[in-house]
């Protein structure tokens, strides 16, 4: 139960963009998706706290497939976008 819970969700994968070793990590996953995977998708949600006069409060998910180019292409593309408002 979230209600009851100390909230800490994601504190641990945060914590490894910030040491070398989990940008290693990071890395070597993007490796293996440059080498195994066929189709690449990314997660894009909105943010409904910017809308003013809404009374929703969960953000919409959407999945994206990257198409054009290569699996390396797509999986660098992807993760140029990170983090960025699209």
């Amino acid at each position: 139960n979230w209600a009851k819970s100390k909230k800490k969700a994601f504190t641990r994968y945060s914590k490894k963009h910030e040491t070398e070793e989990g940008k290693k990590d990071i890395q070597s996953q993007l490796e293996k998706m440059k080498k195994y995977c066929t189709v690449i998708r990314v997660l894009a949600h909105t943010q409904i706290r910017k809308m003013k006069g809404l009374k929703q409060k969960k953000a919409h998910l959407n999945e994206i497939q990257i198409n054009g180019g290569d699996v390396a292409k797509k999986v660098d593309f992807a993760y140029s976008l990170f983090e960025k408002q699209v």
